[in-house]
């Protein structure tokens, strides 16, 4: 079964998430995976839409058996998440561009 591990706000905005196979992966290594992530890319340990600083993981259950029937649609939402964002700055509607203004 394929697992989903997400970084979110009390009010249930994705900061990042990533999704493993149960057995290949534990939740404590995709949440280390995700902190990693969070370090490279130099991302703010706050929800950009909301401005939240109670950020925490949370774990789920996906429909897909293996990571080769999950991609397409992990992809597919992440375009989407992406396209949303950037929808919601060009808005000023997020914290991040209201800090810019």
């Amino acid at each position: 079964m394929v697992k989903i591990v997400q970084l979110r706000c009390p009010a249930r905005h994705c900061l990042l998430a990533i999704a493993y196979e149960d057995g290949a992966e534990t939740l404590a290594s995709a949440c280390n995976k995700l902190r990693e992530v969070m370090v490279a890319m130099k991302m703010n340990e706050y929800c950009g839409i909301c401005g939240s600083r109670e950020i925490v993981f949370e774990e789920g259950n996906t429909s897909f058996a293996t990571m080769y029937d999950a991609a397409p649609h992990l992809a597919a939402c992440s375009l989407a998440q992406r396209a949303t964002r950037e929808h919601l700055d060009g808005a000023s509607r997020t914290f991040d561009q209201n800090r810019k203004n």
